[in-house]
């Protein structure tokens, strides 16, 4: 049965349905049927894009109260909500393309194909003109079989969730993975349910929610695609909790253990270990610097991690970042007064010469060509000016013991951190 939750101008505009929550043709557009029904299926699933699926007209149509859609728009719809009809139309190919839909005649058009009847969708979009023939006592609409009914919610299931899959791919910016363009991933599936109640006790990374364990527990996966589905099993001997345990139907919970079929997914958490650098600030490492010269040159021993010894690319690298090299050297003069990247030569002066080791970078830059050069002779940490881009490498050997700076190193500075 359909469960409407109306919104507060209901009272102000009686008889108006579009102005409720239609769980019901919710439920249908996303095939949810028999024990997948979802009573609150408009409230649970609104807030999982970070702009909602309110953005989606379908849905917005469907769910006005969840949407918290404007009185006197949802009470015209009434009168046929003619633009997401038009969207309805062409997702199911019976409109060229939203563009070309007549929105005079397009709840006519699908009223033609015998939409009206069992399909709560075009019931729901095109209130008005669905209950003209019946007003006018004409029965011109013929039931569908359950199989017709099966083969159109399934098309409209299809076709809905490809439609959200681009807005989930347009708005889930850390679901997208460009950055190599030769192998772009995107996000498909996750390892918790954001429909879970307990997901919404407190928001933020708060590291004592409870739903958290609890979902990563349940070696369970959910596609962003098809409106979250749990789509593979957990290993029963994997779940702690009863009510997790029995929530699913291959398992039973029999003397505190779970135990039944096999899932068709393990997962595990496996955080490796990461080097980062932390900040010391307004100090450097006196007479600590890598002299770029006459130490890191090719065929040098002990400034790689795996004992191999500097190959000449590596080296021609790092002094390639040099201020010298990229705003003084001969044929580079014209960089000197340029900002930016790719050269950064506002971190140079006209006092760096060929002998300087100074490297006109970003921090970032500068931490990546120490981590290159971090064998036990090698780079140990980096002096970073606090305004301009750029930054020495500071010897393993010479400014740090164990992971921290050497205090009889370090000297006072209002221009550097180390």
């Amino acid at each position: 049965p359909a469960t409407l939750e109306c919104t507060d101008c209901l009272a102000a505009a009686p008889g108006t349905p579009t102005c409720c929550d239609d769980h019901t043709a919710t439920n249908f557009i996303f095939g949810q049927s028999d024990s997948r029904y979802d009573q609150d299926i408009c409230t649970n699933h609104e807030p999982w894009l970070t702009s909602s699926y309110c953005q989606n007209t379908i849905f917005e149509a469907l769910c006005p109260k969840t949407c918290e859609v404007a009185c006197d728009a949802c009470t015209a719809w009434k009168d046929d909500n003619a633009r997401a009809a038009c969207l309805t139309s062409a997702m199911l190919g019976v409109s060229a393309s939203y563009a070309e839909c007549n929105q005079r005649t397009v709840c006519a058009e699908l009223t033609a194909l015998n939409m009206c009847v069992e399909d709560p969708v075009v019931q729901r979009l095109c209130t008005k003109t669905c209950q003209m023939p019946r007003r006018l006592g004409k029965a011109k609409f013929v039931k569908p079989t359950a199989t017709q009914l099966r083969e159109r919610m399934f098309n409209y299931t299809r076709s809905f969730q490809g439609m959200l899959a681009e807005t989930i791919s347009a708005t889930r910016r850390l679901g997208n993975d460009l950055a190599d363009p030769d192998l772009p991933r995107k996000e498909m599936v996750v390892t918790w349910d954001p429909t879970n109640d307990l997901g919404k006790v407190e928001a933020g990374c708060n590291p004592e929610r409870p739903y958290i364990l609890t979902d990563l527990e349940q070696q369970s996966c959910y596609n962003l695609h098809t409106f979250h589905d749990e789509v593979l099993p957990p290993a029963c001997d994997t779940i702690t909790d009863e009510a997790i345990c029995i929530s699913h139907t291959h398992c039973t919970y029999e003397n505190q253990l779970c135990v039944g079929g096999e899932g068709a997914l393990a997962i595990t958490r496996n955080c490796s270990l990461q080097s980062a650098y932390s900040t010391h600030s307004n100090q450097f490492c006196d007479h600590g610097n890598l002299d770029l010269q006459t130490e890191v040159i090719e065929g040098a021993v002990g400034f790689l991690a795996d004992g191999a010894t500097l190959t000449s690319e590596l080296v021609e690298m790092v002094r390639g970042e040099r201020c010298y090299a990229k705003c003084h050297a001969r044929g580079t003069l014209a960089r000197f007064d340029l900002a930016g990247a790719p050269s950064h030569c506002e971190g140079s002066t006209a006092a760096f010469n060929v002998h300087s080791n100074a490297l006109c970078v970003t921090r970032e830059r500068c931490e990546e060509l120490c981590s290159m050069l971090d064998g036990p002779n090698g780079c140990g940490g980096i002096e970073v000016h606090k305004t301009r881009p750029r930054c020495y490498l500071n010897k393993r050997t010479t400014c740090t013991a164990n992971g921290a700076p050497r205090e009889d190193a370090m000297v006072t500075s209002d221009e550097y951190d180390f």
